[in-house]
């Protein structure tokens, strides 16, 4: 490869390093750190070359994300609409759950503030006996969405009452109340774990 033409309007001189050295104008020395220049100059494009030809195609940006879902509202009951037994043991911030049969009652209530389940065993024949002890807050907080779950699941149908059986439950959350007679067993998925795991954690 040839380094420079010069045109001199009549000749043109050759500035090609084997020209120059067969008219003396450079060592065979020079010549040869020239050629190896131009030599190791052409290698290294040579790769690049290569590595632009092999490099992996750019990966396709990601997908956008789906818009959330809307969350699903509470189902809200007036709190003049939950009876007055229920509410005096309801906390301002809790849940309550009462299980009743002919041979008596269980009444629990969990205080989601302080973390404290209150128990009250009614038994025919036998005064009422009453516990209270504190659960951990990580199961407060598990019952507590539970609760969010049971308060946003559609009602359920309407039913024959059971006359021997009943549950209840009831939550609030400041002016947000829920309340939910079985006339019988509960049934709605959500509600029905919440009584379960109420009852669970009394023991």
């Amino acid at each position: 490869m040839g380094i420079g033409i010069r045109s001199t309007g009549f000749t043109t001189t050759s500035y090609h390093p084997r020209a120059l050295v067969a008219r003396g104008l450079r060592e065979p020395a020079t010549t040869a750190k020239i050629v190896a220049v131009q030599l190791a100059e052409r290698t290294r494009w040579l790769a690049l070359a290569v590595l632009v030809g092999c490099a992996p195609a750019a990966a396709p940006p990601p997908a956008p994300r789906p818009p959330a879902p809307p969350a699903t509202p509470r189902r809200v009951t007036p709190l003049a609409g939950v009876p007055d037994y229920v509410v005096q043991y309801l906390p301002a911030h809790g849940i309550y759950v009462d299980i009743g049969g002919e041979e008596g009652s269980e009444t629990i209530a969990l205080d989601r503030e302080t973390g404290r389940l209150r128990v009250r065993l009614a038994h025919e024949g036998r005064p009422p006996a009453i516990s209270e002890r504190a659960l951990p807050r990580r199961e407060v907080d598990r019952l507590w969405s539970l609760a969010e779950a049971a308060w946003r699941e559609p009602p359920p149908p309407a039913h024959e009452r059971v006359l021997d059986f009943d549950e209840l439950l009831a939550m609030r959350d400041g002016n947000d109340a829920f309340y939910l007679d079985g006339g019988g067993k509960i049934t709605p998925p959500a509600a029905a774990e919440l009584v379960e795991a109420m009852a669970k954690a009394a023991r």
